[in-house]
């Protein structure tokens, strides 16, 4: 059951993720100060990890993004594995780093030399020093510049305040209607999105069920190691298809190396969590052996609770098979139906992989051992 549960939460968090990541959504509420009006974005305000956002919607259908440029991303254009478009100033190139592989970008960076200014200006000095500049994005109808906080205690509308006037000039400059033979869209955006929202699908997946894993009840692995030792191997797996799928799609672009560092990131744990759940819960579903019954004692019943409402129950039991005495987490049935110090009968299977599973602990002996 589990095993098909993954599959469609899998499937729904790749088409989830994908379809954010392609419509470049934010929350922007109507804000507006002497130079105009604009949307704006505080999400996570109070917090380190604010991502405040100052944009307005736009009728250009050109796509492109920029950050600044680090030595990161010196390096990888250096080994050749990503190529960014090259304006042909020092000044810009150094500066900036273009996130876009259309040359319609660099077409109209040279006819809008007041747009260059501006870009280098807030990449070497943000308007205010509580801020930095992360992004500036154009793309689906709307520019943005996203700021990344350099202080705690920085309130998003001093910058807002401080840039409204760079934003609306720079946004003055992109033009609705783009060079003849030109075309707007980003042709490996598209790419881009398949990939991340794979690797952020797989995120969602094991983050989800592992928390299922630890919150809820459910049949117990004896053999932990051999577990983690197949999951995390199926899990690297994953995390080389990530790499090689990014590979093929996105070489020798601007993005590249953005993506597979991300995946490095995101993809890894997605791809290890992934693969951990997934090799447990295929163990347990796709197991034909029948149930061994293993004779044991109960010594002793606790329930520990979380303060965030969880609840675990364990039977403490005497050696059982080749199994020394252990803790055991049981589900809520067997917790009420077993008995401090009477016999208890352990069901063990041997697991579709050969990793060995409890299946339940019930009262009473196992019929064999009761007929002696």
């Amino acid at each position: 059951m589990w095993l098909f549960i993954g599959a469609v939460t899998l499937l729904c968090a790749c088409i989830y993720a994908g379809r954010k990541r392609y419509a470049a959504r934010w929350d922007g509420m109507p804000y507006t100060v002497r130079e105009g009006s604009f949307l704006a974005s505080t999400q996570g305000e109070g917090s380190w990890r604010s991502r405040p956002c100052l944009g307005l919607a736009t009728a250009s259908t050109l796509e492109f993004e920029c950050k600044a440029e680090s030595w990161l991303d010196r390096f990888f254009k250096w080994t050749g594995l990503s190529v960014e478009l090259q304006l042909g100033q020092d000044s810009f190139d150094r500066t900036v780093y273009l996130i876009a592989d259309n040359p319609a970008v660099l077409e109209v960076l040279r006819r809008e030399p007041d747009l260059c200014d501006r870009l280098i200006a807030m990449f070497r000095r943000s308007p205010d020093p509580g801020f930095r500049v992360h992004r500036v994005v154009c793309r689906r109808g709307k520019f943005w510049v996203e700021f990344r906080k350099t202080a705690a205690v920085a309130s998003s509308y001093v910058i807002f305040s401080k840039a409204a006037a760079d934003v609306r000039r720079m946004w003055a400059a992109i033009p609705e209607r783009l060079p003849d033979g030109h075309s707007g869209a980003d042709p490996l955006f598209l790419r881009t999105v398949i990939v991340l929202a794979f690797s952020t699908g797989l995120a969602i997946h094991g983050g989800v069920h592992l928390y299922r894993l630890l919150r809820f009840d459910g049949a117990v692995t004896l053999d932990i190691w051999p577990l983690l030792t197949v999951g995390l191997v199926a899990g690297g797996l994953l995390l080389a298809l990530q790499l090689v799928l990014a590979t093929l799609l996105l070489a020798r672009s601007s993005r590249l190396h953005l993506v597979m560092l991300e995946l490095l990131l995101v993809g890894s744990f997605g791809a290890l969590s992934t693969g951990v759940v997934e090799v447990r819960d295929m163990n347990i579903d796709l197991d034909t052996h029948r149930a061994t019954l293993h004779a044991t004692t109960v010594r002793d019943l606790t329930v520990s609770r979380s303060r965030r409402g969880g609840t675990r129950r364990y039977a403490y039991v005497d050696a059982f098979g080749d199994e020394p005495p252990q803790k055991l987490r049981v589900s809520y049935d067997d917790y009420h139906a077993l008995t401090i110090g009477e016999p208890a009968t352990v069901y063990m299977r041997d697991g579709y992989f050969g990793i060995r599973w409890i299946e339940s602990i019930r009262p009473g002996t196992p019929p064999a051992v009761a007929a002696r």
